[in-house]
């Protein structure tokens, strides 16, 4: 025996219940029998052996924690907040990710798309991916959506804090493809740019998700774009809303058409949800009785948007009005219904003032002052708030902007419905004199005025005023900072309806000054070759010393940017020689900014 062997004492403060101890090696077999298998990974080996073992584990359980939230979620054990009966879906969404390049959500408007699609891209930031966003500027300030995800984004935005994981990108009316790819690159867009340029500095960011909200507002060279180059994505994921279908190639784009919240239970849960105080989420609001719940899920056909009014307006309507509207428009489906109901319901809720004033700020595409528009407009301050408690509006520290997009098409359309067709005229009249009041801060040195001088030309135009729509042109300067700081594409199709306003002129002075600013903006994000023939083009009329100028100087900075350097010195002195003729000097030192 061993020396080293210790005799046990079993003297007094000892168990004495001990009689023997028997100590036996077991067999390799037997071993095995009490093992749940081998170990076969060696990342366990590396977690015990490396300093950031901690780190490394804390990345694991990153990477894996959606999948199993996903899991949770279904078997009932985990709900994510202010998000209801959209799960399946969710899972759907989630496995196809893998699968496919591009995911489309489509719908009617309010269904809940954007609030889905901003979940899916909450969980992929959890495991590493990157976020490029693109947003209907109204639908991304007014918070629609999935709220803790947009909370965090407008928080961090108003906060200036720069956002590396995820970048967004506003567009007002449209997505035209200068957006996405400024969005993407990071840099002003230039025309040429080819698309497949832009597509590669997509896939060389690796793990990133270009999310295009409202698709249905894009452009033809966006759509174009999506269908033709979605094949050669690496690296990256396109993920869509739209209301309407997004044709793309069935064996690369997976499509979810999502609809009305069907789980009773679910339903249920949501109008509870509701039914709370957003400023204090112990205090509840009238608390809506299970009848009513059943009610408001048969009116709304399961609909978010549609259940979030009733539930808001709840005592405001009789419930026998409402079955009444409900029993006008139930035979509609999709869209139509949607629309219908919103529009009857505006007319339920609204006296006419409110709805009146609603329809006029319909036309307004930023966020108003509420002390500036409640003088413009001759209204009081309760009126707005009314709006607001009754969610036609939403408030924050900058003013007054539509509670959703929905409600702003609604209230466009009744604009000239129910007030005559000249209301959206006087209704873009007021909206100019609103923004008039920055344009002419601007002229007194508040250069950072210029993005309501774009919306003062925008409304101008739209009131057909186009005497004051071209005094902006004139302003060299003025223009200058507008081609800068505008979407290209929204320029343009402000400068074409202006045009078509100078159509019946006999004065074809003014009908140059828009054309050669048509030809400068081409020209300015690149469209060098459509840009330098409008501009050839006019520079033949008979026309002012000063516009020749003022063509010329434009088109020899275009033509050097083209390598045409014999063409641009002969455009160059054009310049200097009509120049000198006209008392305007800003021509020896306007410098184009292409």
């Amino acid at each position: 025996m061993s020396k080293n062997l210790i005799k046990i004492d079993l003297s007094e403060g000892r168990p004495k219940d001990i009689d023997a101890l028997s100590v036996q090696i077991a067999s390799p077999e037997k071993i095995l029998s009490w093992s749940s298998g081998e170990v076969k990974k060696s990342e366990t080996v590396k977690y015990i052996k490396s300093n950031n073992y901690k780190k490394e584990l804390v990345e694991e359980i990153r990477k894996g924690l959606p999948n199993n939230l996903i899991k949770w979620m279904s078997e009932g054990r985990v709900r994510l907040p202010n998000f209801f009966g959209r799960t399946e879906e969710l899972k759907k969404l989630f496995e196809a990710f893998n699968k496919y390049d591009v995911l489309c959500i489509t719908g009617v408007g309010g269904i809940g798309k954007t609030c889905l699609a901003e979940v899916l891209l909450s969980l992929k930031v959890i495991e590493g991916w990157n976020i490029i966003a693109i947003y209907r500027e109204s639908e991304y300030i007014s918070g629609i959506g999935y709220h803790p995800f947009k909370k965090y984004l407008l928080s961090r935005e108003k906060e200036n804090q720069k956002n590396e994981i995820i970048k967004t990108k506003k567009f007002k009316d449209k997505i035209y493809f200068s957006t996405i790819a400024e969005a993407i690159t990071g840099r002003k867009w230039d025309a040429n740019q080819k698309p497949k340029d832009i597509l590669k500095e997509l896939n060389n960011k690796g793990n990133v998700i270009l999310f295009l909200d409202d698709f249905h507002l894009a452009d033809e060279d966006v759509i174009d774009f999506i269908q033709r180059y979605s094949k050669e994505l690496d690296r990256a994921k396109i993920v869509i809303t739209s209301r309407t279908d997004v044709k793309v190639d069935r064996y690369i784009a997976y499509t979810l058409k999502l609809r009305g919240i069907k789980d009773k239970n679910e339903y249920y849960s949501y109008i509870d949800c509701l039914s709370k105080d957003p400023s204090d989420e112990e205090k509840s609001k009238e608390k809506i009785p299970d009848k009513y719940k059943n009610i408001f899920m048969k009116i709304s056909k399961g609909h978010p948007l549609i259940t979030k009014f009733l539930v808001e307006n709840f005592g405001r309507v009789p419930l026998k009005k409402i079955n009444s509207l409900y029993n006008a428009i139930k035979s509609l489906g999709g869209d139509e219904y949607v629309e219908e109901f919103f529009k009857r319901f505006m007319k339920e809720i609204l006296d006419n003032d409110e709805l009146k004033t609603l329809c006029m700020l319909s036309v307004y595409r930023t966020t108003v002052d509420d002390d500036k528009i409640t003088k413009l407009l001759s209204i009081s301050d309760e009126l707005l708030k009314n709006l607001a408690k009754k969610l036609m509006l939403k408030t924050d520290e900058e003013g007054y902007m539509f509670y959703d997009d929905l409600i702003i098409e609604c209230a466009n359309i009744l604009l000239e419905k129910e007030f005559g067709k000249s209301a959206k005229i006087e209704a873009h009249r007021k909206a100019a004199e609103y923004y008039k009041e920055y344009y002419e801060k601007y002229l007194k040195g508040k250069k950072k005025s210029v993005e309501y001088c774009v919306e003062y030309l925008y409304h101008l135009v739209e009131s057909n005023n186009y005497n004051e729509a071209l005094k902006i042109l004139e302003n060299i300067e003025l223009w200058r900072n507008i081609r800068r700081s505008s979407n290209p594409d929204d320029l343009l199709q402000i400068l074409e309806k202006l045009l078509e306003l100078l159509e019946n002129m006999d004065d074809i002075q003014e009908k140059v000054r828009v054309k050669i600013k048509i030809g400068d903006t081409y020209i300015s994000y690149g469209e060098f070759n459509k840009g330098i023939g409008i501009l050839k083009e006019v520079l033949d009329w008979d026309i002012s010393e000063e516009l020749k100028a003022e063509g010329c100087h434009i088109l020899s900075f275009a033509l050097i940017f083209t390598g045409n350097w014999i063409e641009a010195i002969k455009y160059i002195k054009k310049t200097l020689y009509h120049a000198e003729k006209t008392k305007n000097k800003e021509f020896f030192t306007f410098t184009p900014s292409f």
